[in-house]
């Protein structure tokens, strides 16, 4: 354990320190949505229940909230799937920053610095995100991909297929 502790302490101090804050080759109009999502998740972990997604909307493409939305009305109860993770990290644990690390074309990079509450993981879930650029210029977030190959969208046709 002692070895990794440099490292624990490097990721520790880079994420409490703003994503906007490092050098990042995202475009701002890119790079803002997706530093306002992920400020909303860090946000309302503590809240209980099901996340409300209606302020978070115009972040998301409209394809991605309407599937997020019905996922979230899921049941365990039902017998059927349901949302059991964060999709935006792709882990069961707290969120506690992100790093927006690169964009390329219609991607951003990212890695979400997870753990259990007030501790952070070793390491952070690296995730790239689809963006989408709507007639107006804005960017909105369209899917994830996450370390393990896995899509956000995929799960969520999984879930709501069943």
């Amino acid at each position: 354990m002692r070895a990794f502790r440099p490292a624990l302490a490097l990721w520790a101090s880079v994420s409490l320190t703003p994503s906007s804050a490092l050098a990042c080759s995202c475009p701002p109009a890119m790079e803002a949505p997706i530093t306002e999502l992920y400020r909303w998740q860090i946000g309302r972990q503590d809240t209980p229940g099901r996340p409300q997604l209606k302020s978070i909307q115009p972040l998301l493409s409209p394809t991605l909230y309407q599937h997020l939305t019905a996922a979230y009305q899921l049941n365990p109860g039902d017998g059927r799937g349901y949302l059991d993770f964060d999709p935006f990290s792709g882990r069961q644990v707290y969120s506690h920053n992100v790093l927006v690390v690169s964009c390329t074309g219609e991607s951003a990079d990212v890695a979400v610095f997870t753990g259990l509450r007030g501790r952070l993981s070793e390491a952070p879930q690296r995730l790239s995100l689809q963006m989408q650029q709507g007639p107006s210029g804005t960017w909105v977030v369209d899917d994830i991909t996450y370390p393990w190959g896995g899509q956000l969208s995929s799960v969520l046709s999984g879930l709501l297929q069943q």
